[in-house]
């Protein structure tokens, strides 16, 4: 569980396995509730972070990433998440930091989909994710 000091939600804080987020202000029976749903693996949002987490769903969300494709079916979803990273130009290390794992785990899982893929390099993967359209290619403008 993730407490906070201001509303600002970091959606890869609940990718990465938190069961959920609360405020730093939040009373103390909240938190102990909190807690307790927590380990009962249920997800915990503070009322106005509840908010907050939809309208950045909403706004993130990209409904051509949402498409099913043939290769989603070779790619885990970490490794689509890798994958996605690499075209917008993320070095191993940024990869690491923005999924929460080491930068061995993203070289090992850069490896892996270089391999399911039949690609030679970090380069070859960062153009066959730009084609794909899983993400647009590092340095574009952003549409308006």
């Amino acid at each position: 569980m993730l407490l906070l000091v201001r509303a600002r939600v970091h959606l890869r804080g609940l990718k990465a396995g938190a069961k959920g987020y609360l405020l730093k202000d939040t009373p103390p029976e909240e938190l102990v509730s909190a807690i307790v749903k927590a380990s009962r693996d249920e997800t915990v949002l503070g009322g106005q972070i509840a908010a907050r987490v939809v309208s950045e769903l909403r706004r993130t969300t990209d409904p051509v990433a949402c498409t099913p494709r043939p290769e989603d079916d070779l790619l885990s979803g970490r490794e689509g998440e890798v994958a996605k990273l690499v075209g917008a130009g993320a070095t191993n290390r940024e990869i690491a930091l923005d999924l929460y794992i080491t930068e061995g785990t993203a070289k090992n899982q850069i490896s892996k989909i270089l391999r399911k893929l039949d690609l030679r390099d970090h380069t070859q993967l960062a153009l066959y994710a730009v084609e794909r359209g899983w993400t647009k290619r590092a340095g574009s403008p952003e549409p308006p």
